[in-house]
């Protein structure tokens, strides 16, 4: 008899991962000493799944350093990159309270039931982020600011 077909984990992760696979840290703790004294510091992520490292990182930029901060985020799919600017621009939104940008926030990142309310909001941020990424289209460069 011969043995079943087993498939390898990465066959049920699918083609756009969704979420990364450790704990979120801040990224500021991992600067080298040399790495503070520069007068811009720049970040690489490559394929974090989501926007963990980003936002547990954020909330501590102007009390680690003075300086101005570049993460770059480089992902195998333009899907997963729009999703992060996308949750990441819903967590900022400096216009709705706290408790709506996080109700909006963990309904997008969730992707369970979305209310018209948090629809609304993804259907006006993913405007902004389609009229940011055609501007950079016709520029030639490849820096998106959000």
């Amino acid at each position: 008899m011969a043995a079943p077909y087993v498939q390898p984990v990465s066959a049920g992760m699918g083609e756009h991962p969704m979420w990364g696979y450790s704990p979120a840290f801040n990224l500021l703790d991992y600067l080298t000493d040399e790495a503070k004294e520069k007068e811009e510091i720049n970040v690489l992520l490559a394929s974090p799944g989501d926007l963990r490292h980003v936002l547990a990182t954020v909330p501590h930029i102007n009390k680690s350093i003075k300086k101005k901060l570049n993460i770059y985020i480089w992902e195998d799919t333009m899907e997963c990159l729009v999703r992060h600017m996308l949750l990441y621009k819903l967590a900022t939104d400096q216009t709705a309270s706290i408790e709506a940008r996080l109700q909006t926030f963990l309904e997008a990142y969730g992707n369970v039931v979305i209310h018209k309310k948090t629809s609304d909001a993804i259907q006006s941020t993913a405007q902004c982020i389609y009229k940011e990424m055609a501007k950079v289209m016709i520029q030639g460069t490849h820096n998106i600011q959000i």
